[in-house]
C-alpha cells in the first residue's frame, strides 16, 4: 500500500492448519429422488448433498447392507479426524490442485458417544476428538512436500530421544 506520507507492505504467514480453521466440516447425506421401475421398486438416491448439521463419531448409513454388524455405524476418534482432514482436502482434490497437506499416521482409536453439532470447523472436529484421547499429539512434518499431518498417541510414538542441552 502506498500514500504520499507512508509506504507499507503486509504479509500473511499461515500454515496448513489455517485450512482446517477456516472450512466448515460437512457430512454427505442421501435423499430419495425417485424409484426404479423394477419390481419391487428400489429407491434412487441423490448422494451429492451435504450438511453442516451433523453427528460426529457416526458413519454414513449404508442402506445396501441389510444387517450390518454391531457398531458398524460407529467411527473411532481417529476415523472421525480422518473424515475432517479429507473434507478439508476435498476442494483441492476435486479441482486437481496441490493440497496444502497430506494425511500421515493417525492412531487414536477410541469409540466415543455420538455428538450432534452444527457449523463447526474441521479444526474443531480434531479438537473435539482429541478430548477423548488426551495422550495424543498432532504435528505437521515439514520435511515432506506437502507437509504431512500426524496425530499419534504417546504409546504409539517412537522411542524417547535424549538431547545434550550443553550442545545447543
Amino acid at each position: 500500500m502506498g500514500s504520499p506520507t507512508a509506504e507499507q507492505m503486509d504479509y500473511v504467514v499461515s500454515g496448513p492448519w489455517w485450512y482446517l480453521e477456516h472450512l466448515l466440516f460437512q457430512q454427505p447425506y442421501r435423499i430419495i429422488t425417485g424409484y426404479t421401475t423394477a419390481s419391487p421398486p428400489a429407491p434412487i438416491y441423490d448422494t451429492t448433498q451435504s450438511t453442516t448439521h451433523l453427528f460426529l463419531n457416526i458413519a454414513p448409513v449404508d442402506y445396501a447392507t441389510p444387517n450390518p454388524p454391531p457398531f458398524a455405524d460407529m467411527l473411532t476418534t481417529g476415523q472421525q479426524i480422518i473424515e475432517a482432514l479429507n473434507w478439508t482436502l476435498r476442494p483441492f482434490l476435486d479441482n486437481s490442485t496441490p493440497p496444502p497437506f497430506a494425511i500421515g499416521t493417525i492412531t487414536p482409536n477410541a469409540y466415543v458417544p455420538h455428538d450432534e453439532v452444527r457449523d463447526i470447523t474441521c479444526a474443531e472436529v480434531v479438537h473435539k476428538e482429541l478430548r477423548w484421547t488426551p495422550d495424543a499429539v498432532t504435528w505437521f512434518d515439514y520435511t515432506t512436500t506437502p507437509p504431512t499431518f500426524h496425530c499419534v498417541r504417546r504409546a504409539d510414538m517412537g522411542a524417547a530421544i535424549a538431547l545434550d542441552m550443553s550442545q545447543t
